[in-house]
Order: structure tokens, then C-alpha cells, then sequence
């Protein structure tokens, strides 16, 4: 699985969500995502491991 950022993926443990992937960070195994589609006030990042990544094909 290619994870870059401006991928969109899902995550085994929130299984009904779209992220967007913001950065990848290999030494730590873990990415920024922020939620998908934009919100117009607010769109946390946070992160999460790579072994919770799922790929979607689009958003």
C-alpha cells in the first residue's frame, strides 16, 4: 500500500470515516490525518499508526 500525503484512507478502528493523509512520519510508523470531507470551521489533524491504514480509492 502507497500511503502519501493527499491519500485517502480509512482506519480499521473507525471503520466509517474518510482521512486524508497530511504527512507520513517512517521513523515512528505513523501518519497525520485529518477528517474528510472538510469542515468549513474546523479540521483537526491527529495521528495514527500505519497498521490502522486502510486505502480508499477516492474520496
Amino acid at each position: 500500500m502507497a500511503i502519501q500525503p493527499g491519500s485517502f484512507v480509512s482506519l480499521r478502528s473507525k471503520p466509517n470515516g474518510t482521512y486524508q493523509v497530511l504527512n507520513v512520519d517512517p521513523a515512528s510508523d505513523h501518519v497525520w490525518l485529518r477528517r474528510w470531507p472538510l469542515r468549513r470551521s474546523s479540521n483537526p489533524t491527529f495521528t495514527a499508526p500505519l497498521a490502522d491504514l486502510e486505502h480508499c480509492e477516492a474520496a
